[in-house]
């Protein structure tokens, strides 16, 4: 009889619930002998076809039960694909070879298993065209390697990612740096997609929004108001930056530009203008703020457009009549759907400086004293030096002009960089002119900085291109020769008695700072040689045909020689003789030694006294005798000699008064006197007098007075009734 072992198995199904694909889970089953035989058993090999479902080892493959034993057998077990998966088993006993055990391993295959952190991504407000990163904390919670694949949904997406693919092994974190790069200035929203191998799928959600501007330069970033400085310039001149501004954005863009802070002072005047009167009003409009900065685009001011992707040149602009530290914010604006929104704000500032030097002498005094001596070489040229030293940021191209002589300079033109100086060589000339009268001559040294074409406001004291503020150095040249000065350059003695003579004194001044010694010389000018007979000329000598005399018995001077000593002062008397019935005319030179002549023009006549009264005897008719009555007598001088008269009447017997108006003056040549002789009768009767009018050395003209005084009286013949009674 053939025995063989009866073997069992402790159970048929091993149910290893979820796997990870290709790792191996153990469990274990037991193979129990139930018989006094030794059982011997061996698990049958798997084929290739179930290997490409999973795959199960056992440590004890094959082996021998002892009788009444069990055999403890683990079986390692793991999956090739996902989703539920039941493979058999089988041990095949000898003895038992065609009813095997067979014991069912049944698992649930699934893929690497992933968490994300966050699970979506939010970046908010963020600056258009910069790269904004969030990480994204990727953690492998399963038990085999993770291979997954990073993408991002939308084609041509304004989110990235730094790595396409990734391989995680079990419990293995990764951090995947997403980037948002947003061109427009909205919302945007994206996925990112982790492609899991053998593991499905996971999405992130992505949204972010655009703030700031598209419009982009290179030297600046404009979203960041940025600060553009343009350094030291000058005052009145146009400065300038060129900068280029494209577009990055999608969209086409209208582009304007305002000078924000002359908007704002503006805005803050009119508030207070508003709560002023309206006097108040108008000075606060007539002091509209000044813009020192604006912006051109492509050469103008008006709005632009500005094309997806293209570019434009922007010029910043600024000019200030006023120095020191500007700054002000320029704002760009936006006009898009109806609606205008600040872009840009641009903080443009410029250190504003006026062109300066400093000069070692801010004037300078030459001094020349003529030497009555002769000296060898003529006279000498004086020169001093004045540094010039440039004391602004900016350097300098002066150009340097003097008036004229009797100053000149070395050099016109020289440029100065900042702290740099250079020597100017200033000359003098005391000799530029041959008159040898002293002055005070003041000029100045004028420096002018050369600024180029563009100078505002243009400076209508310099040539153009020049800044309105200059420099300058004074001069003063005295020269001190020997000078005079006289009160008088004419002398004019009049017409003079005959045979009489006349003094006149001109005070004469020593105005130099040097000793002057003069001395006193005629001359008869041509005309005054001529004779009455030859020439109906005025300024003949003589008024008669007799020989001419000699001048020094015409005129004389005293003193004839002199001397002064600075600012000293002497009166020159100067004397004419009166011979009968002639005119003189003379020239007295006065020579002053090492220095200039002066003349003085001397004119006299001699000449009798002429006169004559309109009429001799004045007849005042009927008057009142107690009140005075008024006759005019006129008195001219028909000569070329002033002469005097007085009027004569104490002698007239009261109670007859006469009086005149005037009692006395004196009468110019061929001029008339109107006198009024008052006449006061007295009584009441016929006056018959006379008084008495003196007239220079002559004897007195009598002229007779006549004049009736009458007083109010009525005579009445009336018939009476009873004469005797009534008388």
């Amino acid at each position: 009889e053939s025995v063989v072992p009866d073997v069992t198995v402790s159970t048929h199904e091993l149910v290893f619930g979820d796997c990870y694909l290709r790792h191996a889970y153990k469990k274990v089953i037991e193979l129990v002998n139930h018989s006094n035989l030794p059982a011997k058993f061996e698990l049958q090999p798997q084929d290739e076809i179930s290997r490409c479902v999973a795959r199960y080892e056992a440590d004890y493959p094959k082996g021998v039960i002892d009788p009444f034993q069990q055999r403890v057998v683990t079986v390692s077990f793991s999956t090739e694909r996902l989703d539920r998966v039941q493979l058999p088993m089988f041990f095949r006993v000898v003895g038992h070879d065609e009813d095997p055990l067979e014991v069912q391993c049944i698992a649930n295959g699934i893929g690497p298993s992933l968490t994300v952190t966050p699970p979506q991504i939010k970046w908010g407000d963020i600056q258009v065209l910069k790269d904004v990163e969030k990480t994204l904390k990727v953690k492998n919670e399963s038990l085999v390697p993770a291979c997954f694949g990073v993408l991002i949904m939308k084609r041509n997406s304004r989110f990235r990612v730094n790595v396409s693919e990734v391989t995680l092994g079990a419990s293995e974190t990764v951090n995947i740096k997403v980037a948002a790069n947003l061109d427009d200035v909205q919302h945007f929203k994206d996925d990112l997609c982790l492609v899991v191998t053998e593991g499905g799928e996971i999405t992130i959600p992505l949204t972010a929004k655009g703030v700031g501007t598209t419009i982009t330069c290179p030297e600046y970033e404009l979203g960041a108001e940025p600060r553009v400085n343009l350094e030291s310039q000058f005052t009145c001149r146009m400065c300038r930056r060129s900068i280029v501004l494209t577009n990055e954005g999608p969209k086409p863009q209208v582009l304007s530009w305002v000078n924000g802070t002359a908007m704002a002072a503006a805005s803050a005047m009119r508030q207070a203008a508003a709560k002023e009167d309206d006097k108040k009003k108008k000075s606060t409009k007539e002091s509209e703020p000044v813009e020192v900065f604006r912006v051109e685009m492509n050469g103008s001011s008006e709005p632009f457009t500005l094309e997806p992707a293209a570019s434009c040149t922007l010029d910043i602009i600024g000019m200030s009549r006023k120095a020191g530290l500007i700054t002000e914010k320029l704002c760009c604006r936006n006009k898009a759907d109806k609606e205008q929104r600040v872009i840009i704000e641009m903080h443009v500032g410029a250190d504003f400086v006026d062109p300066l030097c400093e000069f070692s002498h801010s004037f300078l005094n030459f001094e020349y004293k003529h030497n009555i001596e002769p000296h060898a070489g003529g006279i000498p040229q004086y020169t001093l030096p004045v540094t010039l030293k440039n004391i602004c940021a900016l350097p300098l191209e002066c150009s340097m002009k003097c008036s004229g002589a009797p100053f000149s300079i070395d050099c016109n033109d020289v440029d100065l960089k900042p702290g740099e100086s250079a020597t100017l060589q200033v000359m003098f000339d005391p000799g530029y002119k041959s008159d040898k009268v002293s002055e005070i001559v003041k000029q100045a040294v004028a420096i002018n900085y050369s600024i180029g074409p563009s100078v505002h406001p243009a400076c209508d004291r310099a040539t153009p291109g020049f800044h309105p503020k200059r420099g300058n150095v004074d001069l003063t040249g005295v020269i001190n020769y020997p000078n005079l000065k006289f009160d008088k350059a004419e002398l004019k003695f009049g017409a003079v008695l005959n045979d009489t003579t006349k003094r006149l004194k001109v005070k004469c001044t020593n105005t130099s700072s040097i000793l002057t010694i003069f001395a006193w010389s005629f001359v008869v000018p041509d005309d005054a040689k001529k004779r009455p007979g030859s020439s109906k000329s005025d300024t003949a000598l003589s008024l008669k045909s007799d020989p001419a005399l000699p001048i020094n018995s015409v005129f004389d001077i005293l003193p004839i020689r002199s001397s002064l000593l600075p600012g000293q002062s002497e009166d020159v008397e100067f004397v004419f003789f009166g011979h009968a019935n002639h005119r003189y005319k003379a020239i007295a030179v006065c020579t002053v030694q090492g220095g200039p002549e002066y003349e003085i023009k001397l004119e006299g006549e001699a000449s009798s006294i002429q006169y004559k009264f309109d009429r001799l005897a004045l007849d005042y008719g009927n008057v009142m005798y107690d009140k005075f009555s008024n006759e005019d007598l006129v008195l001219h001088n028909t000569g070329k000699v002033k002469f005097d008269f007085n009027i004569l009447s104490d002698n007239i017997a009261a109670p007859t008064v006469i009086k005149a108006v005037p009692q006395s003056a004196t009468i110019q040549p061929n001029e008339k006197v109107k006198i009024q002789i008052q006449f006061y009768p007295g009584m009441p009767t016929a006056v018959t007098c006379s008084f008495a009018v003196e007239v220079a050395h002559f004897d007195p003209q009598q002229i007779k007075v006549t004049g009736k005084g009458m007083f109010p009286h009525l005579a009445a013949n009336l018939p009476r009734l009873d004469p005797v009674r009534v008388a």
